[in-house]
Formats: C-alpha cells, sequence, structure tokens
C-alpha cells in the first residue's frame, strides 16, 4: 500500500514543479524586454525653451552636455539693392536723368547700431565683442566691449545674419545706422578678430588713426566706353551720425529668426547726378542730400 501511495505523490509532485518551470519561464520571458529596456534608458537631451529656434518637444531633459545647446532668433536683414526697378549688378551701366548713362562699379558700406522700437522702448541685439581701439588722447590702446552687429554689405542682395534677438511681437519702427559711432570708429582693425567687418580689408576701408573707418564707398565710371574710374569716399566727418528710419508694422514670431528687407535704391542715389561735369567734391555733396531718400526697411 505505501508503495502505491508513493507512486501516486512522485508524478503529481513532478507536474506541479514543471508548471512552475513553465510560469516562471514565460514571467522571465515577459519581464526582461522590461528590466533591459529600463536599465538600457537615457533621458533625450534637448532645447526646452519654447523661445528658441531649435525648441524640441519630445526631449526629455533640458541641454547639459557641450553639444547641446538652444539656439535662438538672429535679426535677419535682406539688403536688396536696386537701381529703381533694375537688379544692381557691379560694373553694371546705368541711367542718369541729368546726363548721359554711367558705370557704377561698386557700392560699399558698414550698418550698425539696429534698433527696433515698441511704445517708447528699444530693443536691440544680446551679441556683444571686446575690441581694442585707439584712445582718443595720447598713443595709448584700450579694449571695450561693443554690441557686436557691425554689418559689411559689399555683394548684391544677400542676407546679413546681425544678431540675436529673442522679443517677439509686433514693433512700430526700426533704425539703423549708416556707418559707425565714434568709439567703435576708433577701433584697431588690426587687432580685430580675423574676417570681423571691423578687421582689416582687402580695399583699406580703414584710412587712418584720425579718420577711422571709411562708411561709404561709390565707384563709378563717368563715361561708359572709358575704363576710368572716380572713387568717392565718405567718412564719419562726411556723414556723422545718420540713421535709417522706418515706420510701420514690423511682426516677430516667437522661436523664429526675425526677418527685415533693408533696399537700397542707387538711382535715388546717384541717378540725378551728371558725372560727365563737376569734380568729387560737388558728387558727394550730392549723393549726402541723397542719402535719406535712398534707404528703405520693411518686412
Amino acid at each position: 500500500m505505501a508503495s502505491k501511495i508513493l507512486c501516486g505523490f512522485t508524478p503529481l509532485r513532478a507536474t506541479f514543479s514543471l508548471r512552475l518551470c513553465a510560469f516562471a519561464s514565460k514571467f522571465l520571458a515577459f519581464m526582461l524586454p522590461i528590466l533591459l529596456l529600463t536599465s538600457c534608458f537615457e533621458p533625450k537631451q534637448g532645447c526646452l525653451d519654447i523661445s528658441a529656434v531649435n525648441f524640441d518637444a519630445s526631449a526629455d531633459k533640458d541641454c547639459e552636455d557641450e553639444g547641446c545647446t538652444c539656439v535662438y532668433p538672429k535679426l535677419q536683414v535682406v539688403v536688396d539693392q536696386r537701381y529703381d526697378t533694375l537688379p544692381y549688378r557691379r560694373d553694371s551701366v546705368y541711367p542718369s536723368t541729368a546726363g548721359p548713362s554711367f558705370r557704377l562699379h561698386e557700392v560699399v558700406f558698414y550698418l550698425s547700431d539696429f534698433q527696433i522700437f515698441r511704445n517708447g522702448e528699444v530693443f536691440t541685439m544680446s551679441d556683444t565683442l571686446g575690441l581694442r581701439l585707439f584712445s582718443q588722447i595720447g598713443n595709448d590702446t584700450l579694449r571695450q566691449v561693443f554690441r557686436n552687429d557691425f554689418q559689411l554689405v559689399r555683394l548684391e542682395t544677400q542676407t546679413y545674419a546681425v544678431g540675436s534677438f529673442r522679443e517677439s511681437g509686433l514693433f512700430s519702427d526700426v533704425q539703423i545706422r549708416l556707418g559707425l559711432d565714434a568709439e567703435p570708429n576708433r577701433v584697431i582693425p588690426a587687432l580685430a578678430p580675423t574676417g570681423h567687418p571691423l578687421s582689416l580689408q582687402a580695399d583699406s576701408l580703414w584710412r587712418n588713426k584720425a579718420e577711422g573707418f571709411v562708411f561709404l564707398k561709390v565707384v563709378v565710371g563717368r563715361d561708359v566706353p572709358s575704363t576710368t574710374r572716380d572713387t568717392l569716399t565718405f567718412t564719419r566727418a562726411d556723414i556723422g551720425d545718420f540713421f535709417i528710419q522706418q515706420s510701420g508694422v514690423f511682426g516677430h514670431t516667437n522661436g523664429y529668426d526675425f526677418r527685415l528687407r533693408l533696399k537700397a535704391d542707387y538711382q535715388k542715389l546717384l541717378g540725378d547726378i551728371n558725372w560727365t561735369v563737376g569734380d568729387k567734391t560737388a558728387w558727394k555733396q550730392q549723393i549726402i542730400a541723397n542719402l535719406p531718400l535712398t534707404f528703405s526697411v520693411s518686412q
């Protein structure tokens, strides 16, 4: 009798053990991937600042690593250079209302002090740069931190990234300096970063310590068949503090670059000059008188 009981009990325990092992195997098979995923999960880093242009809503944590950083909107200005309805092209021939046609070889100018206004409040670029400049008296040099929104316009229609600009909404006025303020006009170009607009240029836009930089340069050919060129340069002594000013409605959406269009119409700047008479002094005076009509800003 005892042997029958023993023989009946052993298969029952074996069956229970097999079922337990099968359950444990299935449980482990189910849980193992979850455990592996949990142990290998790393939070995704990304910019979580909604005002940045690279805001990442799918990120789990804000940027911490060196390679991860928020990129903020910039003021981008498209400089649209034209001659009335014609696109400006270097070395092209254009008509004059006061005399024969002339050849416009080149126009180069500096822009700085970009300011955007809303309800009397002024907003500027947040980028800064330390530059070396000559002292006003003596031969000493000093270092000064400037708002780094200097632009050198020398090519046909092109987009310039002026600097970081985070403020969003609607604005009523834009003001841009043609040329440079008195202090940046004393910057030492040989000590400026390579490639910076205030560094040394191949065409000598820096005159000397006393005069500083050439704010505007115009190169024309008076007689179309001729190859003779006249170069007219305008420094701070000629132009002083001249600002391009425009009122209107200018909108900037949060998280996107702020784009403006600056139109330079060289027909209004040069088209009423008879280049076959007069001299550089007379031509420069007429160009300075035409400056307020030359530029306009839109979006």
